[in-house]
């Protein structure tokens, strides 16, 4: 059977630490507000920090547990690193990172294939680039990853 992970179960750090991106989604808002009275504290991820704070306006857990940091993954020429450099102080904490980015239509059309391919896959290696550039990779303890069918192509 496999094994069911928990992150509540895991021994206590210093601060327990999550990286999250889509977290303006239905499953993100969800999830750091759960995860916001588990009390982790919370650095996302988002393209409009804005938006992301009007979402969690009367969520005080939340605003009082999340780091907006902005950035867009898509984006090749991306700043996040410096931007992961200068908010997301870890002091050698472990680091679970949440990616909650993908999406798209199940299609045959090659118009969309690129824009597909960027939101499921240049967002991922993007992410994994910034993690090794801020040096943060060698404290993530986890990395959970959730996608969608488009990612796949047409069946």
């Amino acid at each position: 059977y496999p094994q069911v992970y928990s992150l509540q179960g895991e021994k206590e750090m210093t601060e327990k630490i999550v990286l999250v991106t889509g977290c303006t989604g239905f499953i993100g808002r969800h999830l750091i507000t759960k995860l916001a009275k588990q009390n982790y504290r919370i650095y996302a991820i988002v393209r409009d920090v804005k938006k992301a704070e009007q979402m969690f306006l009367n969520n005080n857990e939340v605003r009082k547990k999340t780091t907006f940091i902005q950035g867009d993954l898509a984006n090749q020429e991306h700043t996040l690193s410096k931007e992961i450099k200068e908010k997301m102080i870890t002091s050698g904490s472990e680091i679970y990172v949440i990616n909650l980015v993908g999406g798209g239509p199940l299609t045959t059309n090659k118009k969309l294939y690129h824009s597909i391919y960027t939101i499921n896959i240049t967002t991922l290696e993007n992410l994994f680039k910034i993690l090794e550039e801020t040096g943060k990779i060698k404290d993530v303890k986890m990395f959970v990853h959730l996608s969608s069918l488009a990612a796949m192509g047409a069946l």
